[in-house]
């Protein structure tokens, strides 16, 4: 059998094995400089992504939706790609090297990462979106975003520039870390167990923060800042706001950054 032959029957079981509902259906495979690329041009509608396993995405907005997968043969084929009641699920299970692109027409209004995953977004439509990270997973996104919930229960790393959103909550737990800036006009945060939040560059009206077991937070309150630290934890604040609240216990701190120069 001759090489194009092969490449042929190899499309073909492809295509066969693929799920009868849901599933991708990519309508290219070809190669390139050793490289095999997967191409879906359509996929179903979804508001929500879910990606697990060891992906890398990068996520654009484009006029349509579509998925292009990257890589060796072998690797590619390790690759889920499907859309279940509005949910774009992608998993990856293994380590190996695959590049993910993904762009969506949608407006999304979930975004969940975990496991050893990795997202990178820039300028894609959202509206009151929440954003959950697990694991060591990693989330990185530049443009305007309607942030509604930031949630991360791992010791990965979320950086979003640039949030505008009426109301923002976040609750982060176990040494994960979270850069934002923007403009919020309530900004809620609960943060727990060494994690930390940067938001010096995220301008809020109105924020109530709390942190506790050596958590820290960093923010830039406007008008009214509510503060709530204990156990060791600490929340620094840039420019005294018009009405400060705080309370603060067993070696917990809520302090000026200009106080500690």
């Amino acid at each position: 059998m001759t090489h194009s032959s092969k490449k042929i029957l190899w499309i073909l079981m492809i295509i066969a094995s693929a799920c009868s509902s849901g599933c991708v259906q990519y309508s290219q495979y070809k190669q390139a400089q050793q490289a095999y690329v997967a191409e879906a041009d359509y996929l179903a509608p979804f508001s929500t992504i879910a990606i697990t396993g060891n992906a890398n995405v990068e996520l654009t907005q484009g006029a349509t939706s579509a998925i292009f997968i990257t890589g060796q043969k072998q690797y590619v084929e390790n690759v889920n790609a499907t859309v279940i009641n509005h949910t774009l699920y992608i998993n990856k299970n293994t380590s190996s090297p695959v590049v993910i692109k993904l762009q969506t027409a949608y407006v999304l209004n979930n975004i969940l990462v975990s496991n050893n995953s990795n997202l990178s977004g820039k300028n894609f439509a959202s509206k009151n979106l929440t954003i959950s990270a697990s694991n060591s997973a990693n989330i990185n996104l530049n443009g305007e975003f309607d942030v509604a919930n930031i949630n991360q229960t791992g010791n990965g790393k979320i950086e979003i520039q640039w949030i505008n959103s009426d109301n923002l909550k976040i609750t982060s737990h176990n040494q994960g870390h979270i850069y934002l800036a923007g403009t919020v006009d309530n900004l809620t945060g609960y943060l727990f167990n060494s994690s930390s939040l940067e938001a010096r560059y995220l301008r809020a009206k109105q924020a109530t923060i709390m942190t506790t077991n050596y958590a820290m937070a960093t923010i830039f309150a406007i008008k009214t800042l509510n503060a709530y630290a204990d156990n060791n934890s600490g929340i620094f604040y840039y420019k005294r706001p018009l009405e400060f609240n705080k309370v603060t216990k067993d070696s917990g701190n809520a302090l000026l950054l200009e106080e500690l120069k």
